[in-house]
């Protein structure tokens, strides 16, 4: 089985042994441009590595890498999107497949603003903390918001007895700062690296409009709630102006 790799690599080099801390100044640069180097490892060789200070995460001797995707931060305002995202500060744009992420960065924490794939629906913007300043091993950021979202079946044809279908539910996220150390990848090595785990929980229910009586019900029975569970390891260096590297693990502990 293939397991995704993602490394954000950089043209610099870095020194130093002081304990690490992340601060707003490490995303401070709205024109960056990284490039992920996607790398498809076997199970085996890939994991999270350990947690504590003074670790030394090695990834120098990973293969090659198969793909690459260029990520463009810019300034929000440049975005023909901008309008629809008011409290967002900036815009990340994947040419890989087209997608767009927005955030948002103040001196007190980095929060990622909503992509529109459920509350675009319904007028409104998802914004979760993933970080918050200063940020250090033993640092942990909590944050959660419900979510509520409409969607009307346009397929007037359709024998289906409902119209619409509403979703609620919760989203929680929880950042730990879990190491410190070294991170090594190919060509590369960043001396003063923050290990941060954030958990990623959303509870989702269901409900139909029914087109007789126009009145809402719970849709349980043939749509069943849904409860997604992700873990993402963000690799910051504290010289350095983005994660240096990132991994998702499923539901499972698999790197996806």
């Amino acid at each position: 089985m293939r397991y995704l790799f993602t490394l954000m690599l950089s043209a610099l080099f870095f020194q130093g042994i002081a304990q690490p801390t992340i601060t707003s100044n490490n995303f401070q640069n709205p024109w960056r441009k990284i490039i992920n180097a996607v790398d498809f490892a076997p199970s085996s060789s890939v994991t999270p590595g350990s947690n504590g200070i003074n670790q030394t995460w090695d990834y120098s001797t990973l293969i090659t890498a198969k793909a690459y995707d260029t990520i463009q931060h810019s300034p929000i305002h440049v975005d023909p999107d901008f309008a629809s995202y008011p409290e967002a500060t900036g815009v990340s744009f994947s040419s890989y497949d087209s997608t767009k992420t927005y955030y948002q960065l103040t001196s007190t924490g980095l929060y990622f603003i909503d992509e529109g794939m459920l509350m675009g629906q319904s007028g409104g913007n998802m914004k979760m903390r993933i970080l918050s300043f200063p940020f250090t091993y033993g640092t942990i950021a909590k944050d959660s918001t419900s979510i509520k979202s409409a969607f009307a079946n346009d397929d007037t044809s359709s024998m289906l007895p409902f119209d619409s279908v509403r979703i609620t539910g919760m989203v929680r996220t929880t950042s730990t700062g879990v190491g410190s150390g070294t991170l090594k990848v190919p060509g590369l090595t960043f001396p003063k690296t923050v290990k941060v785990k954030v958990d990623f929980n959303m509870d989702l229910t269901f409900e139909v409009r029914l087109k007789l009586t126009k009145s809402w019900i719970d849709a349980s029975s043939f749509i069943p709630s849904e409860n997604l569970n992700t873990s993402n390891y963000f690799f910051i260096d504290e010289n350095h102006q983005d994660f240096v590297m990132t991994m998702t693990l499923d539901t499972l502990g698999a790197i996806s």
